[in-house]
């Protein structure tokens, strides 16, 4: 905007420009802030962050509730698991740092150790946990995964703690497992093959 040359207009051009800067302003402080004035609202794609969970807000129960079963098809196992939370908070599955279950092989050690943590994978639950409620997931793995292991249900809040390995609560272990006899499909370690899902 050019600045005017008589007095007048200058006086004209001040006032037209303060009233433009001052709608401007209150508009952008406005969204901004909100209407009220407080924080700026979260915008729909923000992401929830969860607070971390301390280890004396985390007590659940973990168990196999179906399975394990083999999908010869697709060459998977397949076993449903349930979280019970038996604390008093709410265990968050959406956002940043959602609960999921860990899934981690159990490498056999040598002379008694305990079973070494080899590799892992999440299976994500469906929605939150309020406490005294149950979570179902269903883990779908590939055979690989579990052939000369011990498989490891271990919740977990992402990025904060393992709840049975850092917390020591309840966790589930199926397996281990071997193909079967003629190195088709799979067995437990006696031998006796999964069921079909």
């Amino acid at each position: 905007m050019k600045s005017p040359t008589t007095p007048l207009n200058r006086v004209a051009w001040l006032v037209a420009a303060a009233i433009a800067l001052s709608a401007c302003s209150s508009g952008r402080n406005e969204d901004a802030a909100g209407a009220d004035g407080g924080a700026p609202a979260a915008s729909a794609g923000e992401e929830t962050v969860n607070a971390p969970l301390k280890a004396e807000l985390v007590n659940i129960d973990v168990k196999v509730t179906k399975g394990p079963s083999y999908d010869a098809a697709a060459d998977q196992v397949r076993v449903t698991v349930a979280l019970t939370n038996n604390g008093p908070v709410v265990l968050p599955v959406t956002g940043r740092n959602p609960v999921t279950m860990g899934v981690v092989q159990k490498l056999r050690s040598d002379n008694g150790l305990p079973d070494k943590r080899g590799e892992e994978t999440r299976a994500a639950f469906s929605a939150d946990i309020a406490p005294t409620q149950t979570g179902l997931v269903e883990v779908v793995l590939p055979a690989a995964f579990a052939i000369g292991h011990k498989v490891e249900f271990d919740a977990l809040q992402e990025g904060v703690a393992w709840f049975g390995f850092t917390y020591d609560q309840d966790t589930a272990i199926v397996g281990p497992f071997r193909r079967c006899d003629g190195d088709v499909g799979l067995c437990s370690s006696d031998g006796t093959p999964l069921p079909a899902p």
